[in-house]
């Protein structure tokens, strides 16, 4: 029993040191790993970023926080670098003309930024400025249009008024005629009879004044001149690139008046800053209600050359084939002139005439 009990207490003891060994080894060899560490696995802490000045001698002084924190609020903005800490020492160890090498380049690099900024602004200030210049022209065209078309209204309503009176001036017709080709046609009229032929609806006008019997005929039937005939009134109406001549003939006795009716297209043609209309009649409606149709060349043409055009008149000459230099109002009293004026109730005059 005594050998029992010394054995088992050897072999307890053995038992314990090995343990204990083993927990030994295991510590060293922990130890020995974290000394054969290399050196990169160790993670590296960022360079910490220092901001700086150049001061009014060329040095290079660091930035306390309070400073720093001053210069983001906007209230010193004397120094704004942001180096690293490397570039930084560099900066300070230089005393050699490196600092104004490094000034030099920031002014550049401002003076390059101040000047794409003034560019930028520069050219936004002149699209502006053209923006504006193209604005104020159109007002001032429009004015001027308004202007020149309410002058143009007060001689029409003048020739209105002149046309009403039994005795006609003749002298003050064809000066009133004068100025309204004159100073509100040329170039003016050839956009607005384009514009007139080309609506999609008609627009009536008036005969109200015509040089001669000769002009009449031009773009009429001619039918008045037949005995016992009087020419009563003719209208106009122009739309669609079509054109309608409404004649009213009065017969003497005991007659009803006679209407007839001229159909057809209407072409403009413009050059050396002159218009002229061309009327082609396809089919005449006379007095009785028959239609006569043409075809080819058995239709009719005619030509007039455009003085003045707007909503409100036409002035034309049958006179187209001048070298543009001729008078039309001194010329046998403008016996080539036609003037239509505007008629906004053409149903009723025809009614009144008693040709509808």
């Amino acid at each position: 029993q005594a050998f029992t009990f010394s054995s088992n207490n050897s072999l307890i003891s053995i038992n314990t040191a090995i343990s204990y060994e083993t927990r030994l080894n295991a510590k060293s060899r922990k130890s020995s790993l974290l000394e054969l560490q290399d050196d990169s696995m160790t993670p590296k802490k960022k360079p910490r970023k220092m901001y700086v000045e150049r001061t009014e001698s060329g040095s290079v002084r660091k930035l306390t926080n309070k400073e720093r924190q001053k210069q983001r609020k906007g209230v010193d903005r004397g120094g704004d670098a942001i180096v690293s800490s490397d570039l930084a020492q560099w900066a300070a160890a230089s005393s050699d003309g490196s600092t104004d090498e490094v000034a030099a380049t920031t002014d550049t690099a401002t003076r390059t930024s101040t000047s794409t900024s003034e560019t930028k602004e520069t050219k936004r200030s002149k699209s502006i400025a053209a923006k504006e210049d193209k604005r104020i022209q159109k007002l001032q065209r429009r004015a001027e249009d308004e202007a020149m078309s309410k002058r143009a209204k007060e001689v029409i309503t003048e020739l209105e008024d002149l046309f009403q009176e039994k005795q006609r001036d003749m002298s003050g017709i064809l000066a009133r005629l004068r100025m309204l080709c004159t100073d509100f046609g040329t170039s003016n009229s050839s956009n607005d009879i384009r514009s007139i032929t080309s609506r999609q609806e008609f627009l009536d006008y008036k005969m109200v004044w015509a040089g001669s019997d000769a002009a009449v005929c031009h773009v009429g039937t001619g039918l008045h001149k037949v005995p016992l005939a009087r020419l009563q009134e003719v209208f106009l109406s122009i739309g669609k690139k079509r054109v309608e001549i409404n004649e009213v003939i009065r017969i003497l006795g005991p007659f009803p008046n006679v209407k007839n009716m001229l159909q057809g297209n209407v072409k403009v043609s413009v050059g050396g800053g002159e218009s002229v209309l061309t009327f082609t009649y396809s089919s005449m409606i006379d007095g009785t209600g028959k239609e006569l149709s043409a075809a080819g060349s058995e239709q009719r043409k005619v030509d007039l050359k455009v003085l003045y055009a707007a909503d409100q008149a036409i002035v034309c000459t049958t006179s187209i084939d001048d070298d543009g230099a001729a008078d039309y109002f001194e010329s046998d009293n403008g016996a080539s002139l036609l003037v239509f004026f505007r008629e906004k109730d053409l149903d009723g005059e025809l009614d009144a005439l008693r040709v509808l």
